[in-house]
């Protein structure tokens, strides 16, 4: 679904007029774009910096599509994997229950 820029993020949702905020609820310093809520958000790098992990090139220097399969396809691919679902989850928890974590 990522790969296919379909996944309902707040940016998605303004572009299909769902909704007419396209700030990520949790910090609202930036569009929820996909690399946001999953990489770049302080939220999102305090849990890969908790893991200790390595991303296998530099961030900015890859779009979408290409940082997600490198690094789920590296020798880390199922926790990177299982990180980036667990973002997504936490993300509709904070949105629909109201519900944030700590670390």
């Amino acid at each position: 679904m990522i790969v296919l820029k379909c996944l309902p993020t707040n940016d998605f949702l303004v572009k299909r007029y769902i909704s007419v905020d396209p700030f990520y609820n949790r910090c609202s310093l930036a569009q929820e774009l996909i690399h946001h809520l999953l990489r770049d958000c302080s939220k999102a790098s305090q849990v890969w910096h908790a893991l200790n992990f390595n991303f296998q090139n530099t961030q900015d220097q890859l779009d979408n599509s290409t940082w997600l399969h490198e690094n789920a396809t590296g020798g880390h691919g199922t926790l990177f994997a299982i990180t980036c679902w667990w973002l997504w989850k936490s993300r509709n928890l904070y949105i629909f229950k109201d519900h944030d974590w700590t670390l």
